[in-house]
C-alpha cells in the first residue's frame, strides 16, 4: 500500500507477509500533507527492506495510529543510502530528518523477533522515531528484537516527545541499547516511562 496523496487512510484486518520493496515493504506513506492514518488488527510478517520495513511514515504525516497489531520477523538491512549507512526500523520508521512533526499512537501491539542482518549498522529493531516525532506508545509488547548497532527495541532522535506507559521490553538486544536508546543531535529528546516492564 502506498499512499501520496492528501487524505486519510484506514488499513483495517489485514495481513502483510513476504514484501520486499526498499522502503515501507508493507506501507509506504510520503509527502503531500497526508493527515491520518490509521492501522488496526493488522499483522506484519517476514517483511525485509532498508527503513521502515512494515511501515514508512515520512515528511508530513500528521497522525499515525496503530491498534491491535503484530509486526513479527521482520528483517531491515543496508545500505538503505549510502554504502555505509544501516537499516532502520524493521516495524516502524516514522518522521524523518526534516524535522516535521510526526506522531504516532501506537496501542496494544506487539513486536517480535524483528532483526537487523547488515554490517554496517541496524538500528531501530522494532520502532525508530526520527527527529520531532511524537510517540504515544501504551501496552504494547516488545520481544526478542535485535539490532546489530544500537536499540533492540526503540531509537528515540533529537527533539522527540515520546511517553511509553504499560509497555513489556524482553530480550531485545542491540549493542547499545538493548530495548531503548535516545540519541541527540541538536535538542534533546524528552521521554517518560511509567509502569512498564524490563
Amino acid at each position: 500500500v502506498s499512499s501520496w496523496v492528501n487524505s486519510y487512510l484506514l488499513i483495517e484486518d489485514s495481513y502483510f507477509e513476504g514484501n520486499l520493496p526498499r522502503f515501507g515493504a508493507a506501507i509506504e506513506i510520503e509527502e503531500l500533507d497526508q493527515k491520518e492514518v490509521a492501522v488496526n488488527n493488522c499483522t506484519f510478517y517476514k517483511n525485509s527492506g532498508y527503513s521502515g520495513v512494515s511501515i514508512n511514515a515520512n515528511a508530513n504525516v500528521k497522525y499515525l495510529n496503530l491498534t491491535n497489531c503484530t509486526f513479527d520477523s521482520n528483517n531491515f538491512h543496508g545500505p538503505q543510502g549510502a554504502p555505509t549507512t544501516g537499516g532502520m526500523g524493521a516495524g516502524i520508521t516514522a518522521g524523518t530528518s526534516r524535522k516535521v512533526p510526526v506522531t504516532l499512537e501506537a496501542s496494544d501491539c506487539v513486536f517480535k523477533n524483528n532483526y537487523g542482518d547488515n554490517e554496517t549498522g541496524s538500528v531501530g529493531a522494532a520502532v525508530r522515531l526520527a527527529d520531532c516525532a511524537s510517540g504515544i506508545i501504551t501496552n504494547c509488547t516488545f520481544e526478542n528484537n535485535k539490532a546489530t548497532s544500537i536499540a533492540g527495541a526503540i531509537w528515540i532522535k533529537s527533539d522527540s516527545k515520546v511517553n511509553i506507559t504499560g509497555c513489556k521490553f524482553i530480550n531485545n538486544t542491540a549493542e547499545y541499547g538493548g530495548s531503548i536508546y535516545m540519541s541527540k543531535t541538536l535538542e534533546s529528546p524528552t521521554v517518560n516511562i511509567k509502569k512498564s516492564i524490563f
